[in-house]
């Protein structure tokens, strides 16, 4: 994706309450574009698709950030709203040279030459985990292979009872979302831990690609969201048996 370019992104209704998406419910949607960490209202309206998911399209004029996030509530008692995420990679042509880090001769040395001066880039960093997935593969406690996170600094709340979790993948080419599961809150307080498990059935219809991304998050009993973990999600083809 491209900053500075209109993009139509999909995000998810859930349903707390049937652990389900909840479907035709976009007209009792209020959304946030988030760009680089500063909030705005999007001027268009959302669209229902279908299966839960929405559609939005994001102005031009609205897709200005690194890090980009459509975000929200529903009226809808018990539905959440799962963000949108995805990136506008810099333009590396737009960005300063510094010669010293290249070789003479090179082509970056050749660039530096252009005009002087150097361009400094912060955003914000968090820390990221990768999921590994085989495509067919089920992911069950029982088997001692279920997904699960553990952290016992301040980084997560320092409770998470009564909690949800919900774990999503989207893929990076479209922001589409390619699974959803609700997860559990195995210990609330102290090292906390929580815990996401997949059947055969889910990792089977997912794509094999090795850009898919995921987000886990906690829905509190305050109706905060609170992101646990996020990071890679590539998926593996699966063994051929016969």
């Amino acid at each position: 994706m491209a900053i500075d370019a209109a993009v139509t992104i999909t995000y998810t209704a859930w349903n707390t309450s049937t652990n389900e998406p909840q479907a035709a419910d976009a007209a009792n949607h209020t959304l946030k574009v988030v760009a680089d960490g500063v909030e705005a209202s999007p001027a268009a309206t959302p669209a229902d698709k279908s299966n839960g998911d929405c559609s939005l399209v994001v102005a031009a004029d609205e897709n200005t950030g690194t890090m980009m996030e459509v975000n929200g509530s529903s009226s809808t008692s018990d539905v959440i709203l799962i963000p949108a995420r995805w990136q506008n990679p810099p333009d590396p042509l737009a960005s300063d040279v510094d010669s010293a880090g290249y070789t003479a001769g090179t082509a970056g040395a050749k660039l530096a030459l252009i005009g002087s001066g150097k361009a400094t880039i912060t955003a914000p960093v968090l820390e990221t985990d990768e999921v590994s997935i085989i495509q067919g593969d089920t992911y069950n406690n029982d088997d001692g292979r279920a997904l699960e996170w553990t952290r016992s600094d301040s980084t997560w709340p320092t409770s998470l009872a009564g909690a949800s979790i919900v774990l999503v993948a989207w893929a990076a080419t479209d922001a589409s979302v390619i699974l959803q599961k609700a997860g559990s809150v195995i210990t609330p307080t102290g090292t906390r831990k929580v815990r996401v498990e997949l059947t055969h059935a889910e990792t089977l219809l997912l794509t094999t690609l090795p850009n898919h991304y995921y987000n886990t998050k906690a829905i509190m009993p305050s109706g905060h969201h609170v992101t646990l973990a996020r990071g890679s999600f590539p998926v593996a083809r699966q063994a051929i048996t016969t």
